[in-house]
């Protein structure tokens, strides 16, 4: 991560640095405070959510990389902007 960048992640990347959401604590429940900021992360995490299950449908996301390394970046970019310009509005 870039320096001063905020990073959001799901509870998986607890103590990772990233910005994650409150897990209910055992046999408790959160209070509207900690629902209400859970809510927030999860609105900032799914524009990501979306955007790589759209790169999996181009199948480059989700199949494995079989060509030279420095080209994953290139061909990365390009389908995102072939996606964006099929659909943009």
């Amino acid at each position: 991560m870039p320096a001063g960048a905020t990073g959001y992640g799901d509870t998986a990347y607890l103590g990772a640095g990233l910005k994650t959401p409150r897990r209910k604590p055992r046999g408790g429940e959160l209070t509207a405070r900690q629902k209400a900021g859970n809510r927030r992360v999860g609105r900032k995490r799914v524009v990501v959510e979306h955007g790589i299950g759209k790169m999996k449908v181009w199948r480059v996301a989700a199949e494995r990389w079989r060509n030279p390394r420095r080209r994953h970046t290139l061909v990365m970019k390009n389908v995102a902007g072939l996606h964006n310009r099929m659909y943009a509005e």
